[in-house]
């Protein structure tokens, strides 16, 4: 991110602060309303509203308009100065890089701890998966993002760790964030490009647990997060010329 485009994130926020971009107590102004008060293209207002975004300060609801988020503002402008000098690209990134060091690790575990519940809820899950992706008009739809994030979590309530799965609670919610951002602003829909890709180690990584393989669930895991790492630069490379103009 360019100065100027740092320099416009600190602006946004502190008007949001002040109020002066609320057109009620909750909603802002317009994304076009926002570029034309601060005089910038709305490619460079998109990338900075993604950064408040994934920071939850605002919240980006696809045909609702722009609202504030659910974290503190107060809370919030303490860590603005830092991670407003990295990109929501950046953000995206490190969020895989924490969830390769926690999840794989996790998969091994729970291929050693898995009960029979665990086993059902995680089959009831992928069923649940299936059913919506075999649907392509539900490819598109955030429901699909919602019931993966639940399959990621079960995995680690699979490890009957407590203290894990309260960690894993923060890393699931950036994570979850990352993929709305880039849903909305990049048009980014794994599900509706590569769903039977990612049924399928989805499906794999789930037998490895089943099977109480847990070697082969860390390499699954490590698999299928590489995988989407990947799947998610090919998406934000094939729109990095609309975010730079």
């Amino acid at each position: 991110m360019n100065e100027q485009r740092k320099a416009l994130v600190k602006t946004i926020y502190q008007a949001l602060k002040n109020g002066e971009i609320s057109k009620s107590n909750k909603q802002l102004l317009t994304e076009r309303e926002l570029a034309e008060k601060f005089g910038v293209k709305r490619s460079s207002l998109r990338e900075a509203l993604i950064v408040l975004e994934t920071m939850g300060v605002i919240d980006i609801r696809e045909r609702q308009g722009i609202f504030i988020g659910e974290g503190s503002l107060e809370t919030v402008s303490q860590g603005l100065e830092l991670l407003s000098f990295s990109s929501p690209i950046d953000i995206i990134s490190q969020v895989f890089e924490v969830r390769a060091i926690f999840e794989p690790s996790a998969a091994a575990l729970a291929a050693i701890r898995r009960t029979d519940r665990d086993i059902a809820l995680l089959k009831n899950e992928l069923e649940s998966m299936q059913k919506i992706i075999n649907v392509k008009n539900l490819r598109d739809s955030p429901l699909v993002n919602k019931h993966n994030a639940i399959f990621h979590n079960l995995i680690i309530a699979a490890t009957n760790n407590t203290v894990l799965q309260r960690i894993y609670e923060g890393i699931s919610k950036l994570s979850q964030d990352t993929f709305t951002v880039m849903r909305t602003n990049l048009n980014f829909n794994p599900y509706q490009r590569w769903p039977v890709i990612l049924q399928k180690e989805h499906n794999d990584l789930v037998n490895a647990i089943i099977k109480g393989d847990s070697e082969k669930a860390r390499e699954m895991s490590l698999i299928h997060l590489g995988n989407s790492r990947s799947r998610n630069h090919e998406a934000i490379h094939s729109t990095e010329t609309i975010l730079q103009q």
